[in-house]
């Protein structure tokens, strides 16, 4: 992986129209080779811009390395 590249996402995509994207728990999970890359990108966001989300560390599991973008109906 090139780790200049650019990381986009569009919080715009909500495919469950039964739902009320700003009321109810979502997740997704990808699976990326540089994972630390993608973890610094993301760190690298003005996160007082968005007071209802955070993000965690990377967990260092025996499975799986991950982490979190988590958002909350209420403020952290």
């Amino acid at each position: 992986m090139d780790d200049s590249a650019s990381w986009q996402f569009n919080s715009g995509i909500f495919h469950h129209s039964e739902l009320d994207p700003k009321r109810s728990w979502q997740s997704a999970c990808i699976q990326v080779e540089g994972l630390a890359a993608l973890y610094q990108a993301w760190q690298g966001l003005n996160w007082a811009a968005f007071p209802q989300a955070r993000i965690i560390d990377i967990k260092y599991l025996a499975e799986i390395e991950m982490f979190c973008v988590m958002r909350s109906t209420v403020a952290y």
